[in-house]
């Protein structure tokens, strides 16, 4: 099975192919399903707070569909590690793949030696995460990287209204402000956080739907002088399309 002209691309960047191998998995929560795998070269002896990959999934039709994960609770010497698949309707292919498979399905996943996260220096003023459940096991990974004597402000999209589900949020800790907020129309979520607080000086790293990451980006840069190496924005999904599409 071909991994397409986005798997070309990977291949020229540098980007290393491996083999994973399921070796079982669980609900994580009312709407995650967590995967561990094994593999004997993926991982590396220390990996960086949000380190992530590209997995390929199949469909029944032997067409290959990439999508990115945070790898949760790494372990270099045993060579195994969790992925976290968020459960939704209609499903996409990683979905639908994590639903069937089974201990001892093999599938590819790469990793691309690019920018990982690293805590600023000079210190910030404090560190503000803006996400939702697709991007809380990188947030929890994160939040967890940076001293405790640092402020940190997190804020979830809480979209189906049970604040995750009993899916774990980050640990609680000194100087950590942490909330579910309710999803707003019109991609207005995170707005009223903005609104609310002075985030000049701050680091901000925004990951959620297309339109509430472009929304927050535009305030942090306009309204707190937030942007550069201070300003990390990704949209992780695309309302009204599946996730985990055709590359």
């Amino acid at each position: 099975m071909g991994r397409g002209l986005s798997g070309l691309v990977l291949s020229a960047l540098g980007a290393k192919t491996h083999k994973v191998t399921v070796l079982d998995k669980q609900p994580h929560g009312e709407h995650m399903l967590r995967i561990h795998f094994h593999s004997d070269t993926l991982l590396e002896p220390v990996e960086a707070p949000g380190d992530w990959l590209r997995m390929w999934f199949p469909d029944d039709r032997g067409k290959l569909y990439q999508r990115g994960y945070t790898m949760i609770n790494p372990d270099y010497s045993e060579g195994t590690f969790d992925v976290d698949i968020l459960q939704h309707d209609p499903p996409g292919p990683a979905v639908r793949w994590a639903r069937r498979c089974e201990a001892g399905e093999v599938i590819e996943a790469t990793r691309y030696s690019g920018k990982v996260f690293s805590l600023i220096q000079p210190q910030p003023a404090g560190y503000l995460f803006l996400g939702d459940m697709t991007s809380l096991p990188a947030i929890r990974d994160l939040v967890a990287a940076i001293p405790e004597e640092v402020p940190v402000v997190v804020r979830l999209v809480d979209r189906a209204g049970d604040e995750g589900g009993g899916a774990t949020t980050p640990a609680i800790r000194e100087n950590l402000d942490f909330a579910w907020i309710p999803e707003l129309p019109e991609g207005r979520t995170f707005l009223p956080t903005l609104e609310a607080g002075d985030f000049s000086g701050w680091y901000a790293w925004v990951a959620a739907e297309t339109v509430e990451t472009r929304l927050a980006k535009t305030a942090l840069s306009r309204e707190h002088l937030v942007s550069g190496p201070l300003l990390h924005s990704q949209a992780y999904w695309i309302r009204g399309r599946a996730m985990g599409t055709e590359k």
